[in-house]
């Protein structure tokens, strides 16, 4: 169930037509499109892509081997050792 876009790839391609790969969250909030320079996520509102919340630059050689959602008390474990461990930067979306 969670291979499953939630929204067409039609819809994605529509709005941005370089985008090459999209996931969307479990709870269907938020879409994270891959494009050739860029990661770069929306938020969902009425089963349609609505405004950009944030983007990631990458590299020419960056690539895309896993994406793994985390809800509840592990967002916070992840995200306490990925900053520690990896120097990830964190990315303040607003959810409302």
């Amino acid at each position: 169930m969670y291979d499953k876009l939630c929204i067409s790839f039609k819809d994605i391609k529509e709005k941005i037509p370089q985008a090459i790969d999209a996931y969307s969250s479990p709870n269907r909030d938020i879409v994270v499109v891959v494009l050739p320079k860029t990661i770069e996520f929306y938020k969902i509102k009425n089963q349609r892509l609505s405004e950009k919340i944030g983007e990631i630059k990458t590299g020419k050689n960056d690539k895309i081997i896993m994406l793994e959602w985390a809800e509840g008390s592990f967002s916070q474990v992840w995200r306490e050792n990925f900053i520690k461990n990896n120097s990830a930067e964190e990315l303040n979306i607003n959810k409302n």
